[in-house]
């Protein structure tokens, strides 16, 4: 959602706005595999499981304990990983690239 502040004149009137875009795209380098060569593949990530969620657990007191379910920081939420070495150099591993319009 993008959100643009125009008058109410402006509006009668008809004036138009150019605006600049910028939206997620299938990376052409890799064609959305994320990895260099077709050969190389991307493993389960160990922190969550392949689930993308990492859940963590705080000790409150006594025998109380919260689960916490957060966003998993090494995957990023996608539940696999490509090494580093393998990884794209367009998208880094992304498999999606920025594209202005």
């Amino acid at each position: 959602t993008t959100y643009v502040n125009v008058k109410l004149e402006d509006m009668y009137l008809g004036t138009r706005k150019k605006m600049k875009v910028t939206r997620n795209v299938i990376c052409d380098t890799c064609n959305g595999s994320g990895s260099k060569d077709k050969s190389a593949k991307s493993y389960t990530c160990r922190t969550c499981d392949g689930s993308g969620v990492q859940t963590t657990m705080r000790h409150l007191s006594g025998g109380v304990y919260q689960q916490m379910r957060s966003h998993c920081s090494d995957c990023d939420g996608a539940g696999e990983s490509i090494p580093n070495r393998d990884r794209c150099t367009s998208c880094k591993g992304k498999k999606v690239s920025k594209e202005a319009k």
